[in-house]
């Protein structure tokens, strides 16, 4: 009966992909390999998956709120949605220049920039569109096309281009680093 049992228990772990490390006692751990390591692999993989996912919400919702904000010109908001010391880079041609160049400026400087005039004069928004989201820990990259309208009741400008944007997550808050914006 006994070399029945072991033999049943070598076949049962050996089928299993179980390996025992010196002599078999009750309780001992079984380290599992091969196939039967894979629903723990794939336990781990969905945890994953599940977790970039929700990053992956959160970040959007936070894009989300950027552009809802600017189109708004809530500038206090929109300077919210950056950390300290972020920088938006884009190519343009200041005035009195020749010459378009690459700038980076600072938030502040960015919203000066943009702020088209009185809300009841001057129609701006700024929508996102179809976006491309990598995220890495606590690091993100996400390429954004937007659709923008400027103008004046009756003489309104439209045009389309991508924000690149770098995002950060600290104490559970994802906030934009950098942005880099082009108009097509």
């Amino acid at each position: 009966m006994f070399m029945r049992s072991t033999i049943l228990v070598l076949a049962v772990l050996g089928a299993t992909g179980c390996v025992l490390t010196g002599p078999a006692t009750p309780g001992r751990y079984v380290q599992p390999r091969g196939p039967a390591a894979a629903p723990t692999a794939h336990v781990n993989n969905v945890a994953d998956r599940i977790d970039r996912d929700r990053q992956r919400a959160m970040i959007l919702a936070e894009l989300t709120s950027y552009y809802r904000d600017l189109s708004a010109r809530d500038w206090d908001a929109v300077a919210a949605h950056f950390w300290r010391g972020a920088v938006v880079t884009t190519i343009w041609q200041p005035d009195g220049e020749s010459e378009r160049r690459v700038d980076f400026i600072s938030v502040p400087a960015f919203i000066a920039q943009i702020d088209p005039g009185p809300p009841g004069e001057v129609f701006f928004e700024e929508q996102m569109g179809n976006v491309e989201v990598h995220v890495q820990g606590n690091v993100a990259v996400v390429w954004a096309e937007y659709r923008a309208r400027l103008g004046e009741p009756g003489d309104i400008s439209q045009w389309t281009g991508f924000d690149a944007f770098t995002l950060m997550k600290h104490v559970g808050v994802w906030k934009i680093t950098s942005m880099a914006f082009a108009a097509e």
